[in-house]
């Protein structure tokens, strides 16, 4: 049972459905208003990362099948108040920025046990050199289920976090942080060179599984430090529900928020990342022995991403032959066959 993007055209138009992780474009304001502003941000620099111990354990989890690690979650506690910098604006607006910087990583990425932000204010983060830039996020990726959010990585070891906040919601925001990923191993070399760690037998997947590779996605799963793959899939009611089907145990790991905080990229095939991203997703079913687990997005991926629902039926008959659509290593997605 397949269903085409043109399909779920009136679905998308009337969801409602918060934009988790989803963008909303725009410029910081420091970028143009640097005469305006302090050049000096506060930093916050994380303890020292063990490397080459997390390769030692990389090692053994290899050959236990566990999820693909790239970082180390350092557990914190910043936000507006504790941290950063608060700067008034002549009109009366306020801006608030924070240095983090974790030295040796090759990215950054967070998770948020609380973000809040009101109308009109906006969120972004990007590395030092503004080669990575992330955002704007708005009151338009508010979770008012669980108030969680997560970002994805910028490049480098230094990561600014930049938050605007107009007079009339002064104080209303809330930005806290709870862990800091440390990227020990670059994943932006899988985004730049198209390739990674996986086999010989796994190839880039070009045009061989056609529309249902816009299904799947990668996963930054456990504590947004591992990396999985899912797909998602239709349902009977053909109602554009984001249903994602992935593996049980990649929800099995340090992981203190569940789904809650997963990240799920979309379109990710080639040459560079893409910001096809949704974030937050809850369980709606599990089980170890066939070792699958059933999320559902917090948010329908927009048109714009251009994604597919994948089918499946439960016939009992097996195949004679199949292929699979993931994201091994945490690789561009690849095709992998089997005739038997």
């Amino acid at each position: 049972m397949k269903k085409s993007s043109i399909l779920l055209i009136g679905i998308f138009l009337i969801s409602a459905q918060v934009d988790a992780q989803i963008s909303h474009g725009g410029r910081p304001y420091s970028f143009d208003n640097a005469d305006r502003i302090s050049a000096n941000i506060p930093e916050v620099v994380m303890p020292y990362v063990d490397v080459a111990q997390l390769l030692v354990e990389d090692s053994i989890e290899e050959a236990q099948g566990l999820p693909w690690r790239f970082g180390k979650d350092i557990d914190v506690n910043l936000n507006l108040t504790n941290s950063g910098l608060w700067e008034t604006l002549e009109n009366g607006d306020r801006l608030w920025r924070l240095q983090i910087t974790s030295f040796g990583a090759v990215s950054i990425n967070l998770i948020y046990n609380y973000f809040e932000i009101p109308d009109g204010s906006t969120f972004f983060l990007y590395n030092n050199q503004k080669e990575t830039l992330l955002g704007s996020f708005t009151k338009e990726n508010n979770n008012y289920e669980n108030y969680v959010f997560s970002t994805m990585p910028t490049k480098g070891e230094t990561t600014i976090l930049e938050y605007y906040e107009p007079k009339p919601v002064t104080g209303l925001g809330i930005i806290s942080i709870s862990y800091v990923i440390h990227g020990y191993k670059d994943i932006f070399d899988f985004f730049n060179k198209g390739f990674g760690d996986s086999r010989l037998c796994e190839v880039n997947v070009g045009a061989l599984a056609g529309d249902r590779k816009r299904g799947v996605a990668m996963i930054l799963a456990a504590n947004n430090n591992r990396l999985c793959s899912g797909s998602l899939i239709n349902n009977l009611n053909n109602d554009g529900k984001p249903l994602l089907l992935t593996a049980n145990h990649c929800n099995h790991l340090n992981n203190p928020n569940g789904p809650n905080t997963w990240i799920f990229m979309f379109g990710y095939e080639a040459a560079a990342a893409t910001n096809n991203t949704v974030n937050n997703s809850v369980i709606k079913a599990n089980g170890a022995g066939s070792d699958f687990l059933l999320l559902e997005l917090s948010t329908k991926p927009p048109l714009s991403y251009n994604i597919y629902y994948n089918g499946w039926n439960a016939a009992a008959a097996p195949p004679n032959s199949a292929y699979c659509v993931h994201h091994p290593a945490g690789d561009v997605q690849k095709y992998s066959q089997e005739n038997h």
